[in-house]
Parts: structure tokens; sequence; C-alpha cells
């Protein structure tokens, strides 16, 4: 076999086990609608998919939470010609730590079709806030502002303006309180207990790292919640 042979071999080979991408129009998965509420204290979400390819199509659904860059994935499949409805039930911090006004991102990515070879381009973005539920079960009310003394209940956000951070209080009694906190300083969500009349540091990382401290105060009764959150030196 001549050199020149052997390389058209090796050529055509390679040719036959390269996925054939398509065209960057060639766009199957086509998200027409998403809705993202709130319900029993957290968000929950509905999204319409449809495919206009003729054969089924597999996909892996990105969903991003731009406002506290939090990412739920999931890999679903849609029948040629057809479209689903799909619930979404998020996870553990993208559902517990989302809120209303929240900015929710979907795209379809990693889109194949049956065939070895079917590789397709990432669908539509598709981008809207998460809204009120008719079922929505908050706490007392949501808090926002600088240093100071917030009374909350159980699942009432506080945004602490000067350093960016978002706590959620998941659960009180007379002896402690546990929060769940965003924007801090390593990302991602950190669980905090405090006990009553401790203080716990933390460092957020919303614009630049900022010191705060977070207190248990002591109400005029027992059940009562108070945080004192102060931005420290």
């Amino acid at each position: 076999m001549s050199k020149f042979t052997r390389f058209l071999v090796i050529l055509l080979a390679v040719i036959a086990l390269t996925p054939i991408a398509r065209a960057e129009e060639d766009q199957p998965i086509n998200i027409k609608s998403a809705v993202v509420e709130t319900k029993d204290s957290r968000v929950v979400g509905t999204v319409k998919i449809c495919n206009s390819e003729r054969e089924r199509v597999r996909f892996v659904l990105d969903v991003k939470n731009l406002t506290i860059n939090t990412i739920y994935k999931r890999s679903l499949s849609v029948a040629s010609g057809d479209c689903a409805n799909v619930k979404l039930r998020f996870n553990k911090d993208f559902g517990e730590m989302s809120n209303v006004g929240d900015e929710i991102r979907f795209v379809a990515k990693a889109v194949r079709g049956l065939g070895l070879y079917d590789v397709y381009d990432f669908s539509n973005t598709y981008t809207t806030k998460v809204v009120k539920g008719k079922e929505d079960t908050a706490g007392c009310a949501d808090h926002e502002g600088d240093d100071g003394i917030f009374s909350a209940c159980e699942n009432d956000f506080i945004y602490h303006e000067p350093s960016g951070l978002r706590i959620k209080v998941m659960a009180s009694n007379p002896e402690f309180v546990d929060l769940k906190l965003i924007h801090i300083e390593w990302g991602g969500v950190k669980d905090l207990r405090i006990y009553k009349g401790r203080t716990k540091k933390i460092r957020s990382n919303y614009d630049e790292l900022e010191r705060v401290e977070i207190t248990n105060v002591y109400g005029e009764k027992s059940s009562d919640l108070y945080l004192k959150i102060e931005s420290a030196s």
C-alpha cells in the first residue's frame, strides 16, 4: 500500500468517526415559555420545550439563577415534532435561596439526536423572573436595609445592603436560629446556626470582601427572633 493510499484510508476513518456538527442555525430544541414561582417556601418551575427535528432529541436543560449565580441541570428528551411541558423541582440550594424578582435563564445544551452522529446547536435562550405563586407560604415579610436589628419569622429573607448578603431564616426556637446565606466569601450556600446571645462573623463577596457580624439577640418573649446584623471593620 502506497503512502498516499494509506493516508487516504486514515483520513476516511477519522472522518467516519467524527460526529457531524450541524449548522449554527440548526436548533431543533426551542424553549417556548417558562414560569418560576414561589411555593411552600421555595421556588418551583414549569417549562415548555419543543422539538422540530424528525427524531427524538435529548439534551441537558441548563437553568441558572443569574441574581444569585446558582445553577440547576436536568437531562431531558423530547419526541420528534412534539412539545413537552416539564415540571421542575429544583435542587435544595436553588429552590430555597431563590426569591421573587430573581432573573432565571433557560437554555438546552449538549443537544443530540438518537443517531450516533447527530449533534445539534444549543437551543434559544429564554429568560424570565421569579413570581409569587398562588400557593406561596412565605414567612411574615422579607426585609432589606443597612446595619441594624431585624425581626424575622421562619422562611423570611433578609437582604443586608452594605455586604450584599442574602440571609434566609430556616428555623428558630428559644435556643437557636438556623440560617442559610448566599454571597459569602467562598461562594455557594452556607448553613449557619447561631445560639441565643451568640455572634457569628461572616465575610461576603458580593462586590468586595466585607466582614459582617450576625447576632441572635433576645426579644421580649423567648419565642421572638431578632437578628442584629452589623458591618465589621
